[in-house]
C-alpha cells in the first residue's frame, strides 16, 4: 500500500505571512480554531478503484485583529490524487501544487477571508486517490492519516461504503464512533492513524521450502515445523511429501519427522492455504485451554533470551498489568531499520535494556515475554510471516527470508491467547494491543523454548527463497478424511462385560479434524447403545491410537459380533469380533456351577468318606 510514516500535515499561512505548521509547535494556538470533516466515498469504488476525498475545513477567527487567509496541505508524493478542485464561500479557488522531495503541497488562499472575532470561514477540498483503499485477497485493507490538531478543535472522519456491499468492518483501530447502515464514522480520533479491514477472514496461498541435510554417515532424523492450526488461523494442505511421522507437541506446533540416509540433502515443500480469521474459532480455544494445565509448567521460566538483570527488575517493578507492559515496551525501544541490512544477532531483553535503540521485533517480543513472565503472567512468543503492505510502517526482520515475531500473553477473563504486535505499534503508531489484523501467519510457537521448533524460512542453503505467500480469492475445499490402521478388540474387566475396541487411525485428509465425532454400531448393542467418541485433535498425515470403551449386556448373548465405526457419516471400517470367550450367559453360568459342586462332591467322598 502507502507509506504513511508521518501524518498529513496542515500548513496555515495567517495574517502578517506568519506559517506554522502542525509538525512544530504553533504560536498563534489562540487566533484560530479549526474543525475539519473528512469523507472516503467509495460508491464508485468497485468500477474505478479509486475514492472520492472530500476535505471541508472550517476556520473560526478568535480575534478581531487576526485571520487565516491561505491553507497548506501537505500529503507524501507517492500519494497518486487526481482531479483536485477547491471551494471556498464564494467560488473556486486556483490552488497551487509545490512539490519537494517526498513531499506534495496543495495551497489554497481564501478569495475572500471573512474578518473579525467568530468569523468563519469554509474551505472545500475535493480529490480522487486511486491507491487509498486496498483491495487485499478476500479484504479491504485501509489507512487513514489523522490530522494533528490543537486541543478543543474538532475532526471527524466518514468512510462511504458502495451500495449493496457484502464487505463489512470487521477489526478497526481505533473503534468506530459510529457504523449506520453503510457510513462508517469516526469522531476526534486520538491515534495518529485509522486503520481498518473490511472483511472477515482472509486467505493466503504458501509454498514453503524446507532443506534438509544429513552430514553423519549413519542414518537421522530431522524435524521441520509446518504452519499449526490456531484460534485464529486454519490450514489447508495441497502438497507434502509424506513424512516418517508427524504430531503436535505441547504448545500447538504442527512439525514432521523425516528420516534422512547416511550424506543425504533432501528439499521438503509445504504448500497448502491458510486462512486468517478477524475473530478467534472457539473449537481451537477450547483446545487451547485444555493445553494450559500442561503449559502452565513452564509458561513462567525465564531463559537465554526471557530474563532481566537485577537493575532491570527495578525499572519494571511499578509495571502490574499486561497494558502497562506493552506500554512499556512500546515506549521503551526504538525499532532500528539499519539492522535489517547487517548481521542481526539476537540481542535478549537484558542487552536491549542496554542498547534500546538497537532493536527489531525479536528484541520487542523478547522483552514482552520477560517482563510479563517475570510478573507471573503466562507469555510466549510467535515466530511467522507478517504480510506488511508498507515494509516502513509495518517491518519484518527476521533475516531469514522475510519473518516477523510478535507475543502473546494468556488472558485469564477469557481463557484464551491473546496475540499483540508492539513492534508494529512502535513503528506504525497503530494499536496492535486491543486488536489485531489479518496479516500476520503463524509458522511457530514458542512457549516452552525461546528459540525452537524453528521457523519455515530458517532451513535455507546458501540464499534460497524459501517463503513464498500470496494472497488468494479463491477459498480452498475442504477434504475431511479418516483411515483406520490396525484394530484390536480385548475386554478391559473380568468382572463386567465391559470391552475395549482399540483404532490405529490416520488423517489422510488436507485439514486438522477438531473434536469430530466416531460412531460406533454393533448387531448386539440397541439403538440406545450406539456409541459416540470425539477425536478431539489430530493433524494431515499424523496417525493416533483411540480406545473405544463400552458394554456388552447379559440381553445382547455372546458369539459373533459385527462392529462398524462411521466417521462424518461415512463407514470407514467394520469388523467381525469374537465376544464368546468373554460373556458368559446365564444357562452356561448355572451349568458351570453344577458341575463344579459335583466336583467337589465326589472329592469329599473318596477322600473323607472311605
Amino acid at each position: 500500500m502507502h507509506r504513511f510514516f508521518f501524518p498529513w500535515s496542515l500548513s496555515i499561512l495567517l495574517f502578517l505571512f506568519a506559517i506554522p505548521t502542525f509538525l512544530e509547535k504553533i504560536d498563534a494556538n489562540n487566533e484560530y480554531q479549526a474543525d475539519y470533516q473528512v469523507v472516503y466515498d467509495l460508491r464508485r469504488f468497485r468500477e474505478t478503484q479509486a475514492v472520492e476525498v472530500r476535505f471541508h475545513i472550517r476556520v473560526i477567527n478568535l480575534r478581531s485583529d487576526f485571520f487565516v487567509n491561505k491553507f497548506i496541505i501537505s500529503l507524501p508524493s507517492r500519494f497518486y490524487i487526481d482531479q483536485i478542485r477547491v471551494f471556498d464561500d464564494t467560488g473556486e479557488v486556483n490552488y497551487q501544487i509545490i512539490t519537494n522531495g517526498d513531499i506534495t503541497k496543495i495551497e489554497m488562499p481564501f478569495l475572500k477571508p471573512r474578518t473579525g472575532k467568530n468569523s468563519i470561514n469554509n474551505l472545500y477540498l475535493n480529490f480522487v486517490q486511486k491507491n487509498l483503499f486496498k483491495i487485499n485477497g478476500q479484504i479491504w485493507e485501509v489507512v487513514l492519516p489523522v490530522l494533528e490538531r490543537k486541543e478543543g478543535e474538532n475532526y471527524l472522519v466518514e468512510v462511504v461504503l458502495p451500495e449493496n456491499s457484502e464487505k463489512k468492518i470487521s477489526l478497526s483501530k481505533p473503534k468506530p464512533t459510529l457504523i449506520s447502515g453503510r457510513e462508517i464514522v469516526w469522531e476526534n480520533p486520538k491515534t495518529k492513524m485509522i486503520y481498518a479491514v473490511f472483511g472477515d477472514f482472509q486467505i493466503y496461498q504458501a509454498q514453503l521450502t524446507y532443506h534438509l541435510k544429513n552430514q553423519e554417515v549413519f542414518p537421522v532424523t530431522k524435524e521441520i515445523a509446518l504452519p499449526p492450526e490456531t484460534p485464529f488461523q486454519k490450514i489447508y494442505l495441497e502438497s507434502l511429501e509424506p513424512p516418517k511421522a508427524v504430531f503436535v507437541d505441547d504448545d500447538g506446533n504442527y512439525l514432521a519427522r523425516y528420516t534422512l540416509k547416511p550424506l543425504e540433502s533432501r528439499k521438503i515443500t509445504f504448500r497448502g492455504h491458510v486462512r486468517v480469521f478477524s475473530r478467534p474459532r472457539q473449537e481451537m480455544v477450547e483446545i487451547n485451554r485444555k493445553r494450559l494445565a500442561y503449559q502452565k509448567k513452564y509458561l513462567l521460566r525465564a531463559q537465554k533470551y526471557w530474563s532481566l538483570k537485577n537493575e532491570d527488575l527495578d525499572r519494571v517493578k511499578t509495571l502490574r498489568t499486561i497494558p502497562e507492559i506493552y506500554s512499556f515496551v512500546v515506549d521503551t525501544l526504538r525499532y532500528n531499520y539499519q539492522k535489517l541490512n547487517q548481521q542481526n544477532p539476537r540481542l535478549g531483553a537484558e542487552r536491549v535494556l542496554d542498547n534500546p535503540s538497537y532493536a527489531v521485533c525479536l528484541e520487542f517480543t523478547d522483552l514482552f515475554v520477560s517482563i510479563a513472565r517475570e510478573k507471573g503472567f503466562f507469555a510466549r512468543q510467535i515466530s511467522g510471516y507478517g504480510f506488511s503492505f508498507d515494509p516502513k510502517l509495518q517491518p519484518i526482520s527476521l533475516k531469514s527470508d522475510i519473518l516477523h515475531a510478535w507475543p502473546e500473553y494468556y488472558d485469564e477473563l477469557k481463557q484464551m491467547w491473546i496475540p499483540v504486535d508492539p513492534t508494529w505499534e512502535n513503528t506504525s503508531g497503530i494499536d496492535y494491543f486491543s486488536s489485531f489484523d489479518l496479516n500476520h501467519i503463524v509458522f511457530t510457537i514458542h512457549g516452552r523454548s525461546n528459540d525452537s521448533p524453528i521457523p519455515a524460512g530458517m532451513y535455507k542453503v546458501d540464499d534460497s527463497k524459501d517463503i513464498i505467500i500470496t494472497t488468494s480469492n479463491t477459498l480452498p475445499q475442504e477434504k475431511k478424511i479418516l483411515r483406520v490402521r490396525a484394530t484390536r478388540f480385548v475386554k478391559e474387566s473380568r468382572q463386567d462385560n465391559k470391552f475395549s475396541y482399540v483404532l490405529r487411525v490416520r488423517n489422510e485428509g488436507n485439514v486438522f479434524l477438531i473434536n469430530q465425532p466416531l460412531r460406533i454400531e454393533s448387531q448386539r448393542l440397541g439403538s440406545d447403545q450406539q456409541k459416540k467418541f470425539i477425536l478431539e485433535l489430530l493433524a494431515p498425515f499424523q496417525e493416533k491410537e483411540l480406545k473405544l470403551s463400552f458394554y456388552y449386556s447379559q440381553k445382547a448373548g455372546y458369539g459373533k459380533d459385527s462392529l462398524k465405526i462411521f466417521f462424518n457419516d461415512q463407514k470407514i471400517h467394520e469388523e467381525m469380533v469374537d465376544v464368546r470367550s468373554s460373556i458368559v450367559s446365564p444357562l452356561r453360568l448355572g451349568t458351570i456351577f453344577s458341575f463344579s459342586i459335583g466336583v467337589v462332591f465326589l472329592i469329599v467322598r473318596k477322600f473323607f468318606l472311605k
